[in-house]
């Protein structure tokens, strides 16, 4: 007579199992940390903010997300309201973050000469596209 043993072993998936994470895992059954979350962020301004912009010489903008320039836009196109993020006439950035599904980020906009004209924060948060009004 021979004994058979079965083990048993449970194969607990590792993976992002947070849904607004952008590498979500639905097969994932315990979090391993390694959640990505993406969101999108459009600066844009209204004719006064335009007109007082183009009236010094500012003929482009620099923005920057917590110290890192992640690009260069023209100082000539205005919006009435927020543009959605598709529109490709405003200044839109992607972000990938990762920890949590927002993420505070500090912003500030240079001209072409380095003279600071905007900065503040914004929340970026997961799955979304979130509009940054720049006033004077």
């Amino acid at each position: 007579m021979f004994l058979l043993v079965f083990i048993q072993s449970s194969c607990q998936k590792e993976g992002c199992t947070d849904k607004p994470a952008a590498n979500y895992d639905q097969k994932a059954k315990t979090d391993d940390g390694t959640c990505v979350y993406e969101a999108d962020l459009v600066f844009w301004f209204d004719s006064d903010t335009k007109t007082i912009l183009t009236s010094s010489g500012v003929t482009s903008l620099h923005y920057y997300l917590d110290e890192t320039l992640i690009g260069n836009f023209g100082a000539a196109t205005d919006f009435s309201a927020a543009p959605p993020c598709d529109d490709g006439t405003a200044f839109r950035k992607s972000i990938a973050y990762d920890v949590h599904a927002s993420k505070s980020l500090t912003y500030r906009v240079e001209d072409q000469n380095g003279n600071e004209h905007f900065s503040g924060t914004v929340t970026a948060v997961a799955k979304s596209c979130v509009p940054v009004q720049l006033t004077y």
